[in-house]
């Protein structure tokens, strides 16, 4: 049996996650699908991955052959065997062709179809058609049983949800069941279900999987929030303090579902912010693929070298602005906290510094009363004088009376084009030294 999400759509974006479950020694099943029109190149959007559930780390992945006739894909596991893992199946393409997945004919157990989710969701629709309130209180009893897996106690608060009308707490638990929360969230979520509001739960989860997450599965989360107005304020604040890249306004679903269903002056917040958006650079995205395929092919013994060229380009590249593991500056952020995220996330945040930039680190321009302009972050701002941190990392002290104009900018301190200064090869060994550090001691 295969689930394929070509059921929905070419243009559906999604993803499907196991539960979790001990990884064996071997593991094959059947994948299907496409990454684009045979005629360009692989897109390499959609696509099933085996992650580690404790560091959220890929352990194998692989790409649909592009074609209609599945091939089977086989994995060998020995190296993880017992770990506790889980899969994901994600379709990521929003194309009208070739942009679909489909996956199955597990040789393992635990990821063979199971009728249980189908049913549960079968009776749910049923319910919700039907709209008895009668069943209201044996929802909130359903979703409260320990017995029912994460996804499923969210399907269920989606459904209870809808029922009393609160748009907010349903698309929050739609939000969570598609982006697989920690078990801590849904605890969370299930104790909220007697008491009017959420409190801030709904921003800390946005939050906590927008920061975390590449770019693609931002834009995914995007197209979530935007499709429903209780949820747009979610968006709106990521995009203002800078857990959503603004590049996710790219996204007619995104863009068009923000604009329509705020007022003024979000929408022209919004509207200005795509505005300003910069041209694409495809060669970047490239470049990035290119890198993490390389760094999963480095093998054992040429670890320690690439660490150890990485660690020396980090002092002379990075340790300006950056700490980690207690040596660096802090002009920029600290990285102890960013290199846990995936590969993917943390060079997007290296090669394109300003599609994800905290609110915190977003550069101001100064117009000077003698016609210069001086670009930087603010720094201990008082009435006689004002700090601004260049992209050198020099500090310039400036007196406020002779600013002329000041303009917030959504831009980063940290320059673009390291890939042309360290070259492909470079960046490598300074992504494998930033991904050894997670695993050493860090500074409390």
């Amino acid at each position: 049996q295969f689930r394929s999400s070509i059921l929905r759509g070419e243009s559906y974006v999604g993803k499907l996650v196991s539960g979790s479950f001990g990884a064996p020694e071997h593991l094959s099943f059947w994948l299907v699908g496409h990454n684009g029109h045979p005629d360009q190149s692989d897109k390499k959007k959609n696509l099933v991955r085996l992650v580690d559930d404790a560091t959220q780390e890929t352990i194998a992945e692989a790409f649909p052959p592009r074609s209609d006739i599945a091939t089977v894909v086989r994995w060998d596991l020995s190296k993880w065997k017992g770990r506790t893992v889980h899969l994901e199946c994600m379709d990521q393409d929003s194309g009208d062709a070739y942009a679909w997945i489909g996956i199955g004919r597990f040789d393992f157990p635990p990821l063979m179809s199971d009728s249980s989710p189908s049913l549960l969701r079968a009776g749910l629709e049923l319910i919700e058609a039907c709209h008895p309130d009668s069943m209201i209180g044996q929802l909130r009893a359903l979703a409260e049983q320990r017995s029912l897996d994460d996804s499923s106690r969210c399907e269920v608060i989606e459904s209870w949800a809808k029922l009393r009308g609160d748009n907010e707490r349903s698309r929050l638990a739609l939000v969570m069941r598609s982006f697989q929360p920690q078990p801590e969230s849904v605890k969370r979520l299930v104790a909220t279900l007697n008491d009017e509001t959420m409190g801030t739960l709904g921003i800390d989860f946005i939050k906590q999987i927008a920061t975390k997450q590449p770019f693609d599965e931002q834009r995914r989360l995007a197209i979530l929030l935007a499709g429903q107005r209780e949820s747009i304020p979610w968006l709106l604040q990521g995009l203002r303090e800078g857990w959503f890249s603004a590049e996710v306004l790219r996204e007619p679903k995104v863009l068009q579902g923000t604009v329509s269903l705020t007022d003024s002056p979000d929408r022209e917040y919004v509207q200005s912010l795509a505005e300003s958006l910069p041209a694409l650079d495809q060669k970047l995205e490239e470049l990035s693929i290119r890198i993490v395929t390389s760094l999963g092919q480095i093998k054992a013994g040429e670890v320690e070298n690439h660490v150890a060229n990485g660690a020396s380009l980090f002092q002379k590249n990075c340790a300006t602005c950056h700490q980690l593991g207690g040596q660096g500056a802090t002009i920029g952020p600290q990285l102890d906290g960013a290199i846990v995220r995936s590969p993917s996330r943390l060079l997007e945040d290296v090669l394109m510094p300003d599609r994800n930039v905290d609110h915190a680190f977003r550069t101001t321009t100064l117009l000077i009363d003698d016609g210069s302009v001086r670009v930087g972050l603010l720094r201990n701002e008082t009435r006689e004088s004002l700090e601004l941190v260049e992209a050198n990392g020099q500090v310039v002290r400036i007196d406020p009376e002779s600013i002329a104009e000041r303009r917030p900018d959504q831009r980063s301190l940290m320059p673009s084009g390291l890939q042309e200064s360290i070259g492909e090869t470079g960046l490598t060994d300074l992504f494998m030294f930033l991904l050894s550090k997670r695993t050493l001691p860090l500074k409390p």
